[in-house]
């Protein structure tokens, strides 16, 4: 292999490796711009919050965060809508009420032991 063949290929790799490089930074800076915004969302659904609603949204972000992701955009998207603000709290109460809308009816499944397999 010649030294400008070797050279060419080494700086295609020099090329590819800082693409690379730019995506993956591009990929952390839109990252990072999602966290921030789902943070100052957060912070300002939490305004509006009783103790007891801001209680119960922070046991259901651990145990089932995609609720909780949308419950944060429901509210969020009230709040901005000027449906919700800072004088008219969401009690627990009310939260429950939205977290049931939220969950899909289940259906009732029964299991009947009759024997009689004929």
């Amino acid at each position: 292999m010649s030294s400008l063949e070797e050279l060419r290929r080494r700086r295609s790799e020099q090329i590819k490796q800082a693409q690379l490089q730019q995506q993956y930074n591009d990929q952390g800076n839109e990252e990072a711009q999602t966290v921030a915004k789902l943070q100052q969302l957060e912070n300002l659904v939490k305004q509006v919050l009783t103790k007891e609603a801001l209680q119960r949204y922070s046991n259901l972000k651990v145990g089932h965060p995609d609720k909780a992701m949308n419950l944060l955009m429901i509210i969020g998207s009230a709040i901005q809508s000027n449906q919700l603000n800072a004088e008219k709290k969401v009690t627990d109460e009310e939260l429950k009420n939205l977290l049931m809308r939220l969950t899909p009816k289940k259906r009732e499944v029964k299991i009947n032991n009759n024997k009689n397999y004929e």
